[in-house]
């Protein structure tokens, strides 16, 4: 009968303090661009101002672009909407990038809920 061995074990040492993530974290989008009908702009316009206010973003740079629907039938607005870090330095406090990443989702989910068609690709 073969004696069992005690397993070997790693030596203890003291449990490292956790550290901070660097503090350049930018968020996931700093600007989307898409194109909504005519119809849809100001409801647009209303859901993108109040989804930063509740996620406590700076109001977004966002320019306007009337450009001929590929389908044919009319204009559509492209619209192009972009975030600025909150830190001096360019940067994103890991606090505001995580209220940016809210911002343009809840932005999208309203859309999708209000059923606001988007044409070209939502970035």
């Amino acid at each position: 009968m073969q004696k069992l061995q005690p397993a070997m074990t790693a030596p203890y040492s003291e449990p490292q303090a956790l550290q901070a993530a660097p503090e350049n974290n930018p968020p996931l989008k700093q600007a989307v661009r898409f194109a909504v009908g005519q119809k849809d702009l100001a409801r647009t316009q209303d859901l993108l101002g109040e989804a930063a206010r509740i996620n406590h973003v700076k109001p977004p740079e966002v320019t306007y672009t009337n450009i001929p629907n590929e389908a044919g039938d009319g204009e559509v607005t492209k619209i192009e909407i972009r975030v600025k870090p909150d830190q001096a330095d360019g940067a994103y406090s890991p606090a505001y990038a995580h209220n940016v990443n809210r911002f343009f989702q809840t932005f999208e989910d309203w859309l999708s809920l209000e059923k606001i068609v988007q044409y070209g690709p939502a970035e």
